[in-house]
């Protein structure tokens, strides 16, 4: 009998609240990459991705035995690596630019993904509407998800995203 990806998953979450390292290596090693790109394209620094994305695993460790796993990792993750940009940011004191400004690694992988017209019509988006447009089609959250990351009401996210797709066509059909 194989173990399925989510099995094993479910299997390094209960290890690694128990403090078991190798458990919370395989929990790294799964969800770094996304974590990273995450916050690359908040902060649009390589430099402070990196650093922001050891922060991000740095808290989970050390919140382990308070975490309660009621969904998707991914989600906690990117509640955490939000809130580390957005303090990054305000210690910076930028405005929140979500622009996809990358290294090589991941503009090749990026631009799979989104053609460089469409990434600058992103740039241009107010920042929240390029946020939930980013977490819905880039990182595959549900609404719901948006909604409980952002701390916004349900609606507010339905309209920031119906306003970022309507900015998006208009740029495009001009």
């Amino acid at each position: 009998m194989t173990v399925d990806s989510s099995d094993r998953l479910d299997a390094a979450m209960d290890g690694f609240k128990q403090g078991d390292p190798d458990c919370f290596q395989e929990m790294v090693e799964h969800h770094q990459q996304s974590i990273a790109t995450f916050c690359l394209r908040y902060v649009g620094s390589a430099d402070a991705a990196c650093d922001l994305t050891q922060e991000v695993f740095l808290t989970l460790w050390r919140e382990r035995k308070r975490y309660r796993h009621r969904g998707k990792l991914k989600s906690f993750l990117l509640t955490i690596a939000r809130n580390r940009c957005l303090a990054h940011l305000k210690r910076e004191r930028k405005v929140v630019p979500l622009r996809p400004e990358m290294d090589r690694r991941t503009a090749e992988s990026d631009s799979e993904l989104l053609g460089r017209d469409l990434r600058h019509s992103i740039h241009r988006l107010q920042p929240d509407f390029a946020e939930v447009l980013i977490l819905r089609y880039l990182e595959d959250m549900d609404l719901q998800e948006i909604a409980e990351l952002t701390e916004q009401p349900l609606g507010t996210v339905k309209s920031r995203l119906h306003r970022a797709l309507e900015q998006l066509r208009r740029d495009w059909h001009d």
